[in-house]
């Protein structure tokens, strides 16, 4: 009896240690998995930054661009205004234009 005794405990033992260690297994492996995710995140976050700058500089760039364009525009836009005053002026053979201001 004692030997039977003996055989169940080592049984149970064995059996014990036998799920310990295949969830010791699925446990390592689950953190695999996750870590693998976790890279992947990374590298996905990485990109999204990457973009991020090149969108960034991209905006910066183009308010320079609009910045400049408005400023030429308007510069151009004042010497037509600038000729327009000086031709009506021409016409009127130095009438006073009350009210009429010229742009700097």
């Amino acid at each position: 009896m004692r030997y039977v005794d003996a055989m169940v405990e080592y049984c149970a033992a064995t059996t014990h240690d036998c799920t310990h260690e295949q969830l010791d297994l699925a446990v390592q492996e689950k953190e695999l998995k996750l870590a693998q995710k976790v890279e992947e995140l990374e590298e996905k976050l990485h990109q999204a930054q990457e973009v991020e700058d090149k969108l960034v500089k991209r905006l910066k760039s183009l308010k320079k661009f609009r910045s400049r364009f408005l400023r030429s525009v308007c510069i151009s836009f004042s010497d037509n205004i600038r000729a327009q005053c000086v031709l009506i002026d021409h016409q009127f053979h130095g009438v006073s234009l009350t009210g009429f201001m010229y742009l700097a």
